[in-house]
């Protein structure tokens, strides 16, 4: 297969370097192949002439060797190597086995600032987040405000820069586990993109935003079994129904209704002090009404899903704070 005719069947467009080197799996024999780097990805021709890859972000070292253990004794060689297998790979000139390594190297030890640039374990965490999580579950489940007391600032940003750096090599027997924790939390905060899939984003912001729309209600129960599925590692192909799987595993959907309460209970507080917010969720401009299809509002989503009765009925509820806690947990435990 010729190189450009390789270059189209692979598909990329930010290649970092391409061409022919020599390979050895585990215990296999060395033979010759065609490489293509780019981004965190190794691709590689396989036996049967059909590109494989290697997903770098999940290598655990990577090592040079020398001569003795290269293809024909002809020069050093490096061997990448994860849970379950390595490959050892050499250039045919030892300077372009150093760049090579050098390349492959800065993708292994490296992370960016975006959850799909971190180094990831053999189940798809990121390192940093499953090192922090184990650390703080094996040394600090008996700490007082784990997740809440802050750390050094100065010893959390030194933590921090460790693990962008070289996720693999750090050690977090010298650090406390309020610090460790403070670092999961500023990694969390400070990256660039968002920790939720992007496809159900829009439903999280909208859900902030105090209305919900029956579309943006069906997105958020549909993310809630989404990540149900993911914790109970059920797949589609084992074709369950959502009401099946929560039949199974005996529970009922609660995102919404939790979001719901969080709002009622909030409001509640808002409405007794009876100040400028009060004003505003309540108040009306002194214009024309507009033509169309009126936007729901903040009171209209919270009236219907506390039970059947008017906007007004609702608001002379919240005067009462035992019969306003009264009405949000029934709603809770009946409502959707």
């Amino acid at each position: 297969m010729a190189p450009v005719a390789v270059m189209e069947h692979v598909g990329m467009i930010d290649i970092q370097f391409a061409g022919y080197a020599y390979m050895k799996e585990l215990v296999n024999e060395w033979r010759q192949t065609f490489l293509v780097f780019s981004w965190r990805i190794l691709k590689f021709m396989n036996k049967d002439l059909k590109f494989d890859y290697i997903d770098l972000r999940k290598a655990s070292s990577i090592r040079m060797q020398d001569s003795s253990n290269g293809y024909q004794n002809q020069g050093p060689c490096f061997v990448i190597s994860s849970t379950g297998w390595s490959v050892y790979l050499q250039a045919s000139l030892p300077r372009d086995t150093e760049k090579m390594y050098n390349c492959l190297l800065g993708a292994i030890t490296t992370s960016g600032s975006t959850l799909s640039d971190q180094a990831l374990t053999s189940n798809d965490i990121p390192v940093i987040v499953d090192r922090c999580i184990t650390h703080v579950e094996v040394h600090g489940l008996m700490e007082t405000g784990v997740y809440r007391t802050a750390g050094q600032s100065s010893r959390v940003q030194a933590l921090l820069d460790s693990f962008r750096k070289d996720a693999l090599s750090v050690s977090l027997s010298e650090f406390p586990i309020s610090e460790v924790a403070d670092t999961l939390k500023r990694f969390l905060r400070e990256l660039d993109d968002s920790v939720f899939e992007r496809i159900y984003y829009p439903a999280w912001i909208s859900a902030a935003a105090w209305t919900i729309s029956k579309q943006i209600q069906n997105k958020l129960e549909a993310a809630e079994m989404w990540f149900l599925r993911r914790m109970l590692r059920i797949p589609w192909t084992a074709k369950k129904t959502n009401e099946r799987v929560l039949n199974e595993e005996n529970k009922r959907r609660s995102l919404v209704r939790t979001i719901r309460k969080r709002q009622a209970t909030f409001l509640g507080h808002v409405m007794r002090r009876g100040k400028l917010e009060h004003l505003v969720t309540t108040g009306k401009f002194e214009e024309k009404r507009s033509g169309g299809r009126q936007r729901e509002k903040i009171m209209d989503g919270l009236a219907s899903w506390l039970g059947p009765g008017k906007v007004s009925d609702t608001l002379a509820a919240v005067k009462d704070r035992v019969l306003w806690r009264d009405m949000i947990a029934n709603a809770y435990k009946q409502g959707t």
